[in-house]
C-alpha cells in the first residue's frame, strides 16, 4: 500500500536570482578553452547530450567582491545547470568533471523546495506526455521536468499538477525512486518503464549505451497507469 500524497497549499514566494557575472555560456566557448572541451565531452560520453541541447554554463573564477569571488573560484571545472522559471534564474546545479568528486554538485544558495528543473515546459505541448525525472539531465533528452532527489516536496507536487500535460514518471533503477514511484502511484500518474537492460540506471546511460531513438521508442511504448505500475514498478526499479 503506497498511501496517498496530499497535496498541500504553499505560498513560498519563487525566489529570482541575478545571473552571476562570472557565469559564461557553454556554447559560447573557443575551440582552446580547456576546460570548455571536457564538458563537452562530460556531456556526450556520459549522458548522450550535445552541449548545445541545453544552456548550460561554466564559471570564469573571478569576481569583483570577495564572497562572490571564492563562490567562482569554487565553481570552476564543474558544469553549471542553470534552473529558469519564467526564463529567469531560480536555481542552479554545479556538477564536477572529475571522475571521482569528493563533491559532486554545489548547488545554488537559495530555497529548491518550491524549484522544478523544467519549470517552463509544465505549460507547452500541451498533448505530450510531461515526463518527470529525478535527474535534470535526464529531463533534457524529452524536453521533460525534474525534482533533483528522490523524493518529491510538498511544494513540488503542488507546481506540477498546475500542468495540464498528463503526467509519467521515468523511475530510476536499482532501488534509486521507490518513495518517488509510491508518489507517482498515489498522485495516479503514469509511469514510464523502458527497456534498458540490467546494466543501466537511467534513460542517459541507456542512451549511450544504446543509442536515443532506442531509448524514446521504448520509453513510448513502456507507459503504464498507475495501477499496473504498483507491481510493475515495484520489479523494475529493484532491477
Amino acid at each position: 500500500d503506497s498511501g496517498t500524497t496530499e497535496v498541500k497549499k504553499h505560498t513560498t514566494p519563487v525566489v529570482y536570482l541575478d545571473m552571476p557575472s562570472y557565469f559564461y555560456e557553454l556554447s559560447s566557448t573557443s575551440d582552446n578553452n580547456q576546460i570548455a572541451n571536457t564538458a563537452k565531452d562530460f556531456l556526450k560520453k556520459n549522458y548522450g547530450i550535445d552541449h548545445t541541447a541545453y544552456t548550460f554554463y561554466l564559471s570564469s573564477g573571478e569576481a569583483d567582491d570577495p564572497k562572490s569571488a571564492s563562490i567562482a573560484k569554487s565553481l570552476v571545472n564543474r558544469l553549471i545547470i542553470p534552473f529558469f522559471r519564467n526564463k529567469k534564474l531560480v536555481y542552479y546545479q554545479a556538477r564536477s568533471l572529475e571522475q571521482n568528486p569528493k563533491i559532486k554538485y554545489i548547488n545554488a544558495n537559495a530555497p529548491k523546495s518550491n524549484v522544478v528543473f523544467g519549470y517552463d515546459n509544465l505549460f507547452i505541448d500541451l498533448q505530450s506526455p510531461l515526463y518527470v525525472f529525478e535527474s535534470p539531465l535526464d529531463s533534457i533528452h524529452v524536453n521533460g521536468i525534474a525534482v533533483m532527489e528522490n523524493v518529491m516536496t510538498s511544494q513540488q507536487i503542488e507546481i506540477i499538477e498546475k500542468s495540464p500535460r498528463k503526467k509519467v514518471l521515468v523511475p530510476d533503477k536499482f532501488n534509486d525512486s521507490n518513495r518517488l514511484l509510491d508518489q507517482a502511484i498515489s498522485l495516479k500518474w503514469d509511469i514510464c518503464l523502458p527497456d534498458i537492460g540490467k546494466k543501466y540506471k537511467d534513460i542517459s546511460e541507456a542512451i549511450v549505451g544504446y543509442g536515443k531513438l532506442y531509448v524514446l521508442n521504448s520509453m513510448r511504448n513502456n507507459i503504464y497507469n498507475y495501477k499496473q505500475a504498483e507491481v510493475l514498478g515495484k520489479i523494475y526499479c529493484k532491477a
